[in-house]
């Protein structure tokens, strides 16, 4: 795995909360900056015209730990949203047993009558019976009534509200290959948006896993709603080296023996995001990562579960 850390720097103010710079602490402040690219390995991108860097380096490169270390003393030249992204070779998604699912196209409305409700002439109602204090998702209580136009040619999408929706073609290659661990529930054209176009589907996985270990996974924040009991998890991305703040993904875990429990598609005990929109994090089997990888499935990618 490759960990990419992505480090903006300015000498501008643009990243401190006083606002804009005097003169004199412009010219003090991009000569500081020169020092730093300087001392860090990175002399060959200084140039007094540029006030801004966006420098990428591998996590534990000599010049991320003389970087890091020259801005502890003035912090404010560097960006807030430091973040580090991880890379995985093919080779270490192939070896894992489980792999969380991320859909990385949103591309689909919300349903209809949901985001219009004054058009509901019919008394369809929204999709979720919600509760009436935090609107956490209680219970689905109807098909979703979406525009398939959004869709496009994808075969997978989210919608605004993260559901995910799929395409025929992948609804039956799902099917054919005998799939386990989901229903799908058919998605309604409103008014005459979907004539003539396929059919879409909501994938529901309906194989729930027992709670990850915690610790050692860690979690930011939980909101739990007093009047219902949702409770909603936010995974620890916020991390500290001294005084710079830098944001990364950490590790889920299961025990080893969550694999006797497992089917291709499963579901989290943990509900993710804020709880109007909160849903459970998706893990799949290393069976289905490689169907979806051999259909030339787009617009997913899979990061490896930790079993222990």
């Amino acid at each position: 795995m490759k960990a990419i850390v992505r480090v903006g720097l300015s000498w501008t103010g643009y990243y401190r909360p006083q606002g804009p710079k005097l003169q004199h602490e412009l010219d003090q402040d991009m000569r500081l900056v020169r020092d730093i690219l300087h001392k860090a390995g990175f002399e060959t991108l200084f140039s007094p015209t540029q006030p801004f860097y966006n420098l990428e380096v591998e996590k534990g490169d000599a010049r991320l730990n003389r970087l890091i270390e020259e801005l502890q003393v003035r912090p404010d030249l560097a960006s807030p949203h430091i973040t580090v992204e991880r890379q995985y070779a093919l080779q270490e998604l192939e070896a894992a047993s489980l792999l969380i699912l991320y859909i990385t196209n949103q591309s689909i409305k919300d349903d209809h009558y949901a985001m219009y409700p004054k058009r509901d002439r019919r008394g369809v109602g929204l999709p979720y019976r919600e509760c009436s204090a935090c609107r956490a998702p209680l219970e689905q209580v109807r098909d979703l009534f979406l525009n398939p136009h959004h869709m496009g040619k994808k075969d997978v999408s989210l919608t605004y509200a993260f559901d995910v929706i799929l395409s025929e073609r992948m609804a039956s290659m799902l099917h054919e290959q005998s799939v386990s661990g989901f229903d799908l529930r058919p998605v309604q054209n409103y008014g005459a948006q979907g004539a003539g176009t396929p059919q879409l589907y909501q994938l529901q996985i309906t194989s729930k896993l027992p709670p990850m270990l915690a610790p050692p996974t860690e979690f930011d924040l939980i909101h739990q709603c007093p009047i219902c009991g949702s409770r909603s998890h936010f995974l620890k991305r916020t991390h500290q080296w001294e005084k710079i703040q830098y944001y990364e993904d950490t590790d889920v875990y299961y025990p080893e023996t969550v694999t006797e429990v497992v089917q291709d598609f499963n579901h989290t005990a943990e509900w993710f995001g804020e709880l109007p929109v909160m849903k459970p994090m998706n893990i799949i089997s290393q069976r289905l990562f490689r169907l979806l990888r051999d259909a030339g499935i787009k617009h997913w990618k899979a990061v490896p579960v930790q079993l222990v």
